[in-house]
């Protein structure tokens, strides 16, 4: 049965963590629908990049929520995903995988979407999202990261 799907976002948690992902990805690219990852990008290897390219994934997109590394760490609950995300950013690029970069506006980072934009410029990625926290898992018991009005 021919579905139509322009793309399927294949997204967690950490979908790189799902024992199955190779098999999920490349079964849906086989079946000639377009894939894309939505990632921490904390576990794009060289080897990892160079896989999802010879895959044909669309794009990965990467979550960064703060050009601020201290922020972003902490906002991710996790010392070291500013630079492991860098990493798997530049990563991606290198193998030829399109990349988007993704950040979770909240009050305590609005101001740093203009910054955001000008460092995936200068880094070669061409698509950023930006996503409203959904007070949930994490987020559940910290309303107050929700942004204001003003």
């Amino acid at each position: 049965m021919e579905l139509g799907l322009p793309l399927v976002t294949i997204t967690g948690g950490e979908p790189l963590l799902r024992e199955d992902f190779w098999d999920l990805a490349g079964r849906l690219i086989g079946g000639g629908v377009r894939v894309a990852v939505s990632t921490s990008g904390t576990l794009i290897s060289e080897d990892t990049a160079v896989r999802l390219a010879e895959l044909s994934v669309s794009y990965v997109g990467i979550s960064l929520d703060s050009v601020n590394p201290q922020f972003h760490d902490m906002f991710r609950g996790v010392r070291g995903a500013f630079a492991r995300a860098l990493r798997g950013i530049e990563n991606s690029l290198k193998a030829g995988v399109p990349v988007g970069l993704r950040m979770t506006l909240t009050r305590y980072n609005m101001g740093e979407a203009t910054p955001l934009v000008e460092l995936a410029k200068g880094m070669g990625v061409k698509r950023v999202a930006f996503y409203l926290i959904d007070v949930t898992g994490r987020a559940k018991g910290n309303p107050d990261l929700l942004p204001t009005r003003e």
